[in-house]
Order: C-alpha cells, then sequence, then structure tokens
C-alpha cells in the first residue's frame, strides 16, 4: 500500500493516520511534479523523519492539507452540495459508497462531511470513528438539546469530518414522528453547519424511516443506488412514490435525482439484463459510472481503508474516482 506498511501484521492504519510520500500527493492531487515541489515551498512544508538521520521524508495530514490548500482554489465545488444515499432496499452498498467518496473527494482537497444518520453506524466505523452506544454524541443528543450540532462533530483529519452515529440514534425516530415540521429537522440542523464545507454527503438507513426523510428533506441531490439485479431494480418504483408524495407534500421539495448502478458482474447476464432495464427507465438521471463488483472494494471498507489508496491499480479505486468526479459536476445532472 505505501503508506504506514512498515510490517504486515501489524494494524492497518486508519483513514486518520495515513502518511504520503510525494508521488502520492502528486497523484491524490492530480498535480504535476513541478507543481508540487512550488507549493511545499510556497507553503513552507518540509515533511517529517521517522528517526534521527533519515534521509527518506514522510508527509501526514497537517502538510497534506496544506499543499491541498493551493488546490482547493481552482476547483470547482458544486453548487448541488449536500449528497444523501438512499434506498429502501438494505445490502446495496449505500455505506461503501458514501465512506469512498467522501474520503476520495477529501484527497481531491475538498471540504467534506460525513453526516451518518443510519443507526447501525456502519460509515462511522468505516471512517475509523468508533460507533458503540454512548461512545460519541449523536443527532440524538442534539435533538435532545443536551448540545450544539457543531459538538457533534469529529475531525477525520483536516479535510473530512464526521457527525457520527451509532444504535442509540434509533431513539429519536418516535420524537421526530411526534414533533411538528420533524422532517424538517436536520435540513434546519445543518442550514448554516453545510457553509463551512465544499460538499456534504449523508449516509441513510435502509428503510423511510424519519431519520431517511430528514435526509432526502435536507438534500440538494439524492444518490439512488441500486444493484444490477432485477429484483433490486424493481424496488426502485417504491423509492420514486415516495418521492412523489414527499413533492406532493412539500412545494419547496426539488431535489435533482442520480441512479447510481452498484455492483455491475459484466459477465452476468443478469447484471447485463439489469443495465438495459436501468437505461430503457431511468437513463436520464443514470450515472455515467458504473460500480463494478470487486472484491478489492470490499476489502477495503472492511479494513476501513480508501480502496483508492490500499488497492489504487484496483477497477474498484478507478470507479470510485469516475463516480466522484460524476457526482462533483452538477452539469451532469
Amino acid at each position: 500500500m505505501g503508506i504506514n506498511a512498515e510490517d504486515s501484521v501489524k494494524r492497518l492504519p486508519k483513514f486518520s493516520e495515513y502518511t504520503f510520500n510525494l508521488q502520492q500527493i502528486g497523484d491524490l492531487l492530480n498535480i504535476s511534479r513541478s507543481s508540487l515541489y512550488r507549493y511545499l515551498e510556497e507553503e513552507g512544508v518540509e515533511g517529517k523523519v521517522k528517526k534521527a538521520g533519515a534521509s527518506k521524508k514522510f508527509y501526514d495530514w497537517d502538510d497534506y492539507y496544506r499543499v491541498s490548500k493551493k488546490v482547493r482554489e481552482k476547483i470547482k465545488k458544486p453548487e448541488k452540495k449536500i449528497k444523501a444515499y438512499i434506498n429502501k432496499k438494505g445490502g446495496v452498498g449505500k455505506t461503501s459508497l458514501t465512506s469512498q467518496t467522501a474520503m476520495k473527494a477529501a484527497c481531491l482537497g475538498l471540504k467534506v462531511l460525513v453526516i451518518d444518520v443510519d443507526p447501525q453506524g456502519h460509515t462511522t466505523l468505516a471512517l475509523g470513528v468508533d460507533n458503540c452506544p454512548g461512545a460519541f454524541p449523536t443527532l440524538k443528543e442534539f435533538f435532545e438539546k443536551k448540545c450544539k450540532i457543531r459538538d457533534l462533530i469529529i475531525d477525520i483529519c483536516p479535510l473530512l469530518s464526521v457527525i457520527p452515529s451509532n444504535t442509540l440514534l434509533d431513539d429519536i425516530e418516535l420524537a421526530l414522528r411526534s414533533d411538528f415540521g420533524g422532517t424538517h429537522f436536520l435540513k434546519r440542523a445543518i442550514k448554516d453547519l453545510c457553509k463551512d464545507y465544499d460538499v456534504v454527503f449523508i449516509d441513510t438507513n435502509p428503510s423511510m424511516s424519519w431519520l431517511t426523510l430528514n435526509a432526502i428533506i435536507s438534500a440538494d441531490e439524492l444518490c439512488v443506488v441500486t444493484e444490477t439485479q432485477l429484483y433490486s431494480i424493481d424496488g426502485l418504483r417504491d423509492v420514486f412514490e415516495t418521492l412523489s408524495k414527499l413533492e406532493d407534500r412539500f412545494p419547496d421539495f426539488a431535489p435533482s435525482i442520480r441512479i447510481i448502478p452498484n455492483k455491475y458482474q459484466f459477465r452476468q447476464v443478469s447484471s447485463q439484463e439489469s443495465m438495459g432495464h436501468l437505461r430503457d427507465n431511468y437513463g436520464d438521471i443514470l450515472t455515467k459510472t458504473i460500480i463494478r463488483e470487486n472484491a478489492d472494494l470490499k476489502n477495503a471498507q472492511k479494513d476501513m481503508q480508501a480502496v483508492f489508496i490500499s488497492h489504487k491499480k484496483s477497477t474498484a479505486a478507478a470507479d470510485i474516482a469516475d463516480l466522484v468526479n460524476e457526482l462533483l459536476d452538477d452539469h451532469t445532472v
């Protein structure tokens, strides 16, 4: 992997613990070696050595952030900043895409916030944060007026932050249902907060719970993740029925929508047929990027790694990069 990998027996580093060499910084930020050296000099970034007298330097997240500021100035930020990954069906890959695209966007130099509203807390865990009940406050504590929304934010690194989740978040479902305007709870809470970030990703639970409805109402763009299997695609009708009801009830509800085909297996006839169905019925809102089934993505997610770093030559790394570029481009929808 080339990142903090002195010994394969040791625990793999969390995203927050990554260190980099110059080649990795240049590749991740998509800048030339000459530009990188210029930025290092302008920012006074000298790097660090692991032991006295060593000639080989490494660069930590603070160094990376200082260089990335030069790149961030030139990146076009999406106007549709708040993006929620949704589907009523579980197992379609929402959590994997949320965490991986968030990490990739951060490595491009953008300021990224992840909001985990799934009580399972798997996105929280994938980003290297403890999701055990009570480990950190969640939106539950904010809704109960025990803390401010900003108190929930955990900085993974200077470019990536998360509002975590755990199973205790389930407890606010009843309260949201009984609260007048409960569907707009999250939207009201994060309105000003999101000004501090270039893009916000929200992971949701696999149902149309009150928490999920909050995420949908809050979003500028809905990313409907679907497996490329007919039974999964058939469930899209339920999703769009719910969205239609929200449009009828709330006149100002008008997010853009993208459907992201996931877990595509090009050798399977069922996957090919499913893609044909998606193109025929949802072609105008279908992403050009198709996320292919790949064990590298599963392993990276399991090990709390960024697949585009831990398996940088994998098709999964290429797919995540393409998806992020597409999601950051408001003109593709």
